[in-house]
């Protein structure tokens, strides 16, 4: 087969931060993939892998997250696409290294509903807001667990 000079090749990433997510939400993580999936073919490009975690984004030792950084760097990926900045992690530290690191080897790192691509500004503010909600969730859960006491 015969493929474009100008195709890309994309890898995936879905997360949802916990089990009960995964059962009870299964469309959290359908949508994320069926999203990914609409934008890598309006762009004519090719899904070589997905990579799922069920893990909260704040830890950085996600299994599927560890070996979709290792993939990227191994292979012949263009494109690490998420639907939304906060999928790739809840760490604004990590997030951004991480993707300035790929960057760095000729991997972006894209959302298919956030502007990231072209604009470092917004990157940041999305790294940032990602680090704010998951310590609103984590305050949420902590003031339940005092409440239910």
């Amino acid at each position: 087969m015969v493929t474009s000079i100008s195709q890309k090749y994309f890898v995936g990433y879905i997360r949802v931060s916990s089990e009960r997510q995964a059962r009870e939400d299964r469309s959290s993580l359908g949508t994320q993939e069926a999203r990914i999936r609409a934008e890598v073919s309006n762009r004519g490009g090719i899904l070589v892998k997905l990579f799922c975690d069920v893990e909260s984004g704040r830890r950085d030792d996600r299994l599927e997250y560890q070996q979709m950084l290792r993939y990227v760097l191994e292979e012949d990926v263009d494109v690490v696409l998420v639907q939304f900045l906060d999928r790739f992690g809840r760490n604004p530290k990590e997030i951004l290294s991480r993707i300035w690191a790929l960057d760095e080897h000729g991997v972006s790192v894209e959302a298919t509903d956030q502007n990231i691509k072209d604009d470092e500004l917004m990157l940041m503010v999305h790294a940032g807001v990602a680090g704010q909600e998951s310590k609103r969730t984590s305050e949420r859960v902590r003031a339940n667990m005092g409440n239910s006491a």
